[in-house]
């Protein structure tokens, strides 16, 4: 008859043995905690550059916007006070010549028919002067000008000290508007922009 062996007990873990089986778990949850903080920390800094990112770009749009918005505003302001010294120009032409120029140069003003923004020409009529400020294909985002001189009353036959009466007007295009604008009209005796156009003085 065969007896069953009865089954072995393992053999308790000596002192050095338990140490060693409890400094491993203690490096293994070491390791486990380092690497959970350097995840961490790089979840943190990545989170901040992005933060800081964001704020960048939203400044550099904010601080663009201003500039480009004056830069346009410099670039209006050129195109008025060269229609003005135009308008000007062609009403002392009148007073002394009983007529318009039709060029620029002959009114003595000393402005450039072309600057980097704008190309500036003019057309007469009997009774009226219109100048133009028009926008250049690569100046974006700025208006164009129509000015205007128009002969209001004519010069007396009789008395030679009347020399007329005119008004000038300049009016606003609206911005990257190509077609061909109205020019200013004299309605009821009064110079009036026609839409879209708009007198820069109201």
């Amino acid at each position: 008859m065969q007896l069953k062996s009865k089954p072995s007990k393992s053999a308790p873990l000596t002192t050095s043995e338990e140490k060693i089986l409890e400094n491993s778990t203690v490096t293994s949850r070491q390791k486990t905690l380092k690497f959970a903080l350097f995840l961490m920390k790089w979840l943190v800094f990545g989170s901040l550059t992005g933060i800081l990112a964001i704020l960048a770009l939203i400044t550099l749009a904010v601080m663009i916007t201003p500039v480009s918005n004056c830069a346009n505003t410099a670039k209006s302001s050129e195109a008025k006070q060269y229609l003005g010294s135009i308008n000007k120009g062609q009403q002392a032409f009148f007073a002394e010549n009983s007529r318009f120029s039709n060029q620029i140069e002959p009114l003595g003003i000393g402005i450039k028919t072309q600057t980097n923004s704008y190309q500036y020409s003019v057309r007469t009529t009997k009774n009226a002067a219109f100048s133009y400020a028009q926008p250049l294909p690569e100046a974006k985002g700025i208006s164009g000008y129509i000015g205007a001189v128009f002969l209001i009353s004519p010069p007396s036959k009789t008395n030679h000290s009347d020399l007329g009466t005119t008004q000038s007007i300049i009016c606003r295009v609206p911005p990257n508007e190509r077609q061909l604008v109205p020019e200013p009209i004299l309605k009821n005796g009064i110079p009036t922009c026609v839409e879209p156009s708009v007198n820069i003085n109201k």
